[in-house]
């Protein structure tokens, strides 16, 4: 009698355990499954500034996740893309959380509402027209007043000759399904100076329209090394290496994403800002 008892409580006890177990994971969001929070990340990008909570709230930035980044990122870890080492917070992170960049206001100084815009060397351009599993977003470099340099990566180009240059209406084009922003330079002797540079170290040494340097496409964490490149890394690499001696790119390490580079990249002396928005 009493050893069945006591069958009767191991098998109540076990019930109830298994019970307990199954709520857990029932009541636990994928969130907590894959070693993260949502609600932690949500409020690292309201304190790095990238995400107003009174435009962007929690649910809407929680859809994003659950419908777009989230899918892309695994998509990028199903095919090798991605390091194992790289975590979705620090994708995320680098992504400037899945946001477009803030335009700085303490160097608002152009009517971003005109739209006699016209190119002048060292604009650099974002646009969330493209996305893949490594990035949100893409970014370009002019290097003349009709001539826009960029790595348009392995959906486009050779993976081992991923440099182009294209004209501003070609390029404008290619990117028309999103919206593209316009950064410039205040300093517009300094910008001349580094799209010259940019053009002569990454499409033709001579400075000709005839392109004889080849650049492969490959994404890692060292910034300063020029061979493989990509998008936004390129465009950082510029502007570090173009202006010379002067207090121009805050040092940085790792990767460098498109959405990050206007409020991350540049000394506030020679800031960025929005000159046109399409």
């Amino acid at each position: 009698m009493k050893k069945n008892m006591w069958i009767k409580v191991l098998l109540l006890v076990t019930i109830a355990l298994f019970s307990t177990s199954s709520a857990i994971n029932v009541n636990a969001s994928k969130n907590d499954v894959q070693g993260f929070s949502y609600e932690l990340l949500y409020q690292q990008a309201i304190n790095a500034g990238a995400l107003d909570p009174k435009t962007k709230t929690y649910t809407e930035w929680l859809n994003e996740n659950e419908n777009e980044f989230y899918p892309l990122f695994s998509s990028g870890k199903a095919s090798g893309e991605l390091d194992n080492s790289i975590t979705y917070e620090y994708w995320l992170q680098y992504n400037n959380y899945g946001q477009e960049p803030k335009d700085n206001i303490d160097f608002e100084t152009f009517d971003a509402t005109s739209r006699a815009y016209k190119v002048k060397p060292g604009d650099i351009f974002i646009t969330n027209s493209t996305a893949s599993s490594l990035f949100l977003g893409h970014a370009a470099i002019a290097t003349g007043t009709n001539s826009i340099l960029d790595m348009p990566g392995l959906n486009v180009g050779d993976k081992n000759n991923n440099n182009r240059q294209l004209t501003w209406a070609q390029w404008k084009k290619a990117y028309s399904k999103g919206w593209i922003k316009v950064y410039r330079m205040k300093d517009s002797k300094m910008a001349a100076k580094v799209a010259k540079y940019t053009d002569r170290n990454y499409y033709s040494s001579t400075g000709s329209a005839t392109k004889n340097i080849k650049i492969p496409y490959g994404i890692d964490s060292h910034r300063y090394q020029k061979s493989p490149n990509y998008c936004s890394k390129l465009v950082w690499q510029a502007y570090y290496y173009g202006s010379g001696d002067a207090k121009v790119v805050v040092p940085g390490s790792g990767i460098i994403s498109p959405y990050a580079l206007p409020n991350v990249t540049f000394y506030k002396e020679y800031g960025i800002s929005v000159v046109q928005q399409y």
